[in-house]
C-alpha cells in the first residue's frame, strides 16, 4: 500500500520549490540585465515550474499548514509577474 506523505513533507517540498524558484528569478533577472536572453528565458521557466510545482503540492495541504506556505506562495507569484512584465517590456523596447 502507498504511502501518503505527511503534511510537513507536503509543506517542506511546497518551500524547497518556492526556494527553487525564487532562486531562478534572481537569475532570470541578473541574465537580463547582463543581456544573455537566452539563458534568462531559462532560468524564468524553471522559476514557473517550480511555482507550478509548489501550487500543486500546496494543494494537498490543509489548514495551519496550508496557510503557512500561502504566503510565499504568494510571494513567489507576485516576483514571477514582475518578472514577465520586465521581459514583456524588454520585448516592447526592442520592436
Amino acid at each position: 500500500m502507498p504511502r501518503t506523505p505527511s503534511s510537513e513533507n507536503v509543506s517542506e517540498l511546497v518551500t524547497s520549490q518556492i526556494n527553487f524558484g525564487m532562486a531562478y528569478i534572481r537569475e532570470a533577472r541578473s541574465a537580463y540585465e547582463s543581456g544573455n536572453t537566452d539563458y534568462a528565458e531559462i532560468a524564468r521557466k524553471i522559476a514557473v515550474n517550480s511555482y507550478a510545482a509548489a501550487v500543486r503540492f500546496a494543494g494537498r495541504l490543509q489548514g495551519a499548514t496550508e496557510i503557512s506556505v500561502a504566503g510565499e506562495l504568494s510571494t513567489l507569484e507576485t516576483e514571477l509577474s514582475d518578472l514577465l512584465l520586465q521581459d514583456q517590456a524588454r520585448i516592447q523596447s526592442i520592436a
